[in-house]
């Protein structure tokens, strides 16, 4: 159904390009659509080159135009969107994601999951969960597995997604011996159901803004070991909430990793304390709530005139 149709007292937008296309839509009256928008990754960090970056700052500035308030889900994604005043500050929000407290509802057990995938009840299980696309560097993380199987010789790892990096992260396993360890299960509507096996959840990005997958592997109680990428430094403290590594560097990746792996005790205590932040930092209902305060804002300002 066409905006002109619905006339919908706000609008919400996610990411750049549909703020662009709200930015020249209006109704029939000439009024502009009060908006909210939602930017969840830092774009300019994986820009390269200045004529890039001056086209992503054109694109941001004119689609900023018809946007109310302008979210990010990371301080580090709101100061990249401020600088060079690209997007007015005035109208910047930091509203970070939020997820259920509870887990999805009859999810397969466990152990019948590590049977399905033929992995031994005992062995050792790094996991990671998102888009097979290159800012994700799914290769360090077979680099720093490979370089952990001499110290754990069960390790398995389980990469849930798909994306166009598959072919070349399937090769790449092969060549570094890992064929057999490595399961690439693509695309999977109920990838938490693949979190209760994880020994050890990894993130190995070059740029993050706050995932998702991260929260839910918190929420599950999973300890976390992430590059030190975005917005990750401000949200997991290292050493407690997870442990940090440099972005690109296997080897630190595979210290970070075995060290959760070989110390139960510490991926314990980083597990809990993930679940901990979700609870008390990054639930459903603070980040809708936040929202609706949003919405409440705009409403309140179209009915008395004021441009917000």
């Amino acid at each position: 159904m066409a905006l002109t149709e619905l006339q919908p007292d706000v609008v919400h937008t996610h990411q750049i390009g549909a703020a662009w296309y709200l930015s020249r839509a209006s109704l029939p009256s000439g009024r502009r659509i009060p908006a909210v928008h939602t930017e969840h990754g830092n774009h300019f960090a994986r820009l390269g080159g200045w004529w890039a970056t001056a086209k992503a700052r054109f694109l941001f500035r004119r689609a900023s135009r018809g946007i109310n308030r302008f979210c990010c889900v990371s301080e580090e994604i709101a100061a990249a969107c401020a600088r060079w005043r690209t997007v007015p500050r005035s109208k910047i929000r930091v509203v970070p994601n939020g997820i259920p407290l509870d887990l999805p509802p009859d999810l397969p057990d466990p152990l019948a999951t590590r049977a399905a995938l033929g992995i031994p009840s005992n062995a050792p299980v790094i996991g990671t969960i998102g888009r097979l696309v290159e800012v994700k560097r799914q290769d360090v993380l077979l680099r720093a597995t490979a370089l952990l199987v001499r110290r754990f010789p069960e390790l398995q790892l389980l990469l849930v997604g798909d994306g166009p990096e598959r072919g070349a992260l399937e090769g790449l396993a092969r060549d570094l011996g890992m064929a057999d360890r490595t399961r690439f299960l693509g695309y999977q509507p109920r990838p938490e159901a693949f979190l209760g096996i994880m020994s050890v959840f990894a993130l190995t990005s070059r740029s993050e803004g706050l995932p998702v997958s991260l929260l839910e592997a918190w929420r599950a109680g999973v300890p976390v070991a992430s590059s030190a990428v975005g917005g990750l430094p401000a949200v997991v403290a290292d050493g407690e909430t997870g442990l940090l590594f440099p972005p690109g560097d296997a080897a630190a990746a595979a210290a970070a990793i075995g060290r959760l792996l070989a110390d139960p005790v510490l991926a314990g205590q980083i597990g809990r304390a993930g679940r901990r932040a979700v609870e008390e930092r990054y639930t459903l209902d603070r980040m809708a709530a936040t929202y609706e305060d949003l919405y409440r804002e705009l409403l309140a300002d179209n009915a008395t005139g004021t441009r917000g």
